[in-house]
This record gives structure tokens, C-alpha cells and sequence, in this order.
């Protein structure tokens, strides 16, 4: 399994990078479908390491990977951010999540 990770200077507030990421899942639910995005994709959201590995391992993970790195460039400096692959040993261990657990709360 690939997946990249992306690593934030701390001037960056992470709840900005989580807002990336949704926008970032929204687009690729317009490429995809939602449920091909639910079933297809998963991160991990670490807010005390600042980082955020995002699965690559489908056509839906490596098109969120780019619509993300691509959010991140325009929002944020590039400098601010680092974004390096992460082979298939390393991210056996993650503590994964799908996708849809990043969707706000309703207030209903």
C-alpha cells in the first residue's frame, strides 16, 4: 500500500488543514461518487505530530492526494508544508479512518 504524508509548520492551524481536506474530499466525490469515496479512501489526522497520510492505494486515494497537495499550495505557502511518500511497511501501523468521519456534524 502507498500513501503520502504531509507534515505542517506549526504556523499553520490544523482545523485549516482538516477544511482543506474536506474541500479536497468534496472534489474528488465530483470525480468519483460518494460512495466510491467512502469505500476507496482513508487518512489518518494527527493533530499533536501535524500531519496528515492520506491512502494512495486506489485511483480515488491518488486523486485526493493531488487535489489536496494542490489546495495545500494555494492556501498555503509551499514552505509551509512538506509532503513525502510513505511505502507500504510504514503505514501498516496507521490508525486509519475513512473519509466520511471528516464531514462536519449537523447541528440538527
Amino acid at each position: 500500500m502507498a500513501a503520502h504524508c504531509y507534515m505542517f509548520s506549526p504556523k499553520i492551524e490544523m482545523a485549516e488543514v482538516e477544511a482543506s481536506l474536506l474541500l479536497s474530499v468534496w472534489a474528488v466525490e465530483s470525480l468519483h461518487g460518494e460512495s466510491r469515496v467512502r469505500l476507496e479512501s482513508r487518512c489518518q489526522v494527527d493533530d499533536d505530530q501535524r500531519t496528515v497520510t492520506i491512502d494512495a492505494g486506489s485511483d480515488v486515494g491518488r486523486d485526493l492526494n493531488r487535489i489536496f497537495v494542490g489546495f495545500l499550495h494555494r492556501e498555503f505557502s509551499p514552505m509551509m508544508f512538506e509532503v513525502r511518500p510513505v511505502a507500504g511497511d510504514d503505514v501498516s501501523g496507521l490508525a486509519w479512518k475513512s473519509i466520511p468521519e471528516l464531514e462536519p456534524q449537523s447541528a440538527f
